[in-house]
């Protein structure tokens, strides 16, 4: 089967060798409505990677490539300088199973989300730095399964992740600030947590059958970066809304 990069190659290298005259092409019904050259909207390019095994999931994000794969490895690649690290799962893939990864848009910060293979287990939520290859588990949100990320779209920060939202399989959504050890203000020097602070917000999702957040996106203006001017928008399958805290 052909890749939907091998087709837009392939589409790219016909327009690029149709070397009709405009009374050709408007002979043919063609009306060329392009005022300048088209940039390509994506670009293929061969990396030196040979996975051990079947990738399950992919993240990427400001050129760092994150993938989970089969065997209980987590791979991370900078696609600038292709440096490359594995980061063994097994320890939490023994007792759960990875339901998804979320890279932020900076590639600092990723959130692994883990479902129980039993009932005597529950789910977690993994945090990874971009700096570091310790996988660190988060405290406040035991048994919550998480669906969706909406990251702060105005941190550049390496050692926080500014205030973020983060759906549940229940349609629950929790805002939470996670923060690299010495970096924090509030929290106590003694807690291990990576919590700054967190807490679960107002919504109507579990008024209809504890549908699961499938789609969550956050707004910060320029002039606050609080939650106070936030517009957070919910979709699921056909199903939209949104408010404002």
């Amino acid at each position: 089967m052909t890749s939907v990069f091998d087709q837009y190659e392939q589409a790219s290298t016909r327009t690029k060798n149709n070397n009709l005259n405009p009374a050709e092409m408007s002979s043919l019904g063609f009306i060329n409505m392009a005022l300048e050259q088209d940039i390509p909207i994506f670009t293929k390019s061969k990396k030196d990677f040979k996975p051990s095994d079947k990738i399950t999931h992919a993240a990427i994000a400001n050129k760092h490539l994150v993938l989970a794969l089969a065997n209980g490895t987590l791979f991370r690649m900078n696609l600038q300088n292709q440096q490359q690290s594995e980061i063994p799962l097994t320890k939490y893939t023994m007792s759960c199973k990875l339901t998804n990864l979320f890279l932020d848009p900076t590639g600092n910060h990723l959130l692994i989300s883990l479902s129980p293979r039993s009932q005597d287990g529950g789910p977690e939520l993994l945090y990874l730095s971009k700096k570091s290859e310790k996988l660190r588990t988060t405290t406040k949100f035991r048994g919550n399964e998480f669906t969706e990320v909406a990251w702060n779209n105005m941190n550049e920060s390496e050692s926080t992740t500014g205030p973020i939202l983060l759906g549940t399989t229940k349609g629950l959504i929790f805002e939470t600030e996670i923060v690299l050890e010495g970096d924090k203000f509030f929290t106590s020097s003694f807690s291990s947590s990576l919590e700054q602070y967190w807490r679960q917000l107002p919504n109507y999702l579990p008024l209809y059958g504890n549908k699961e957040a499938d789609g969550l996106v956050i707004y910060i203006t320029l002039f606050s970066r609080t939650f106070g001017s936030i517009f957070i928008i919910i979709i699921h399958k056909y199903t939209l809304g949104g408010f404002t805290l």
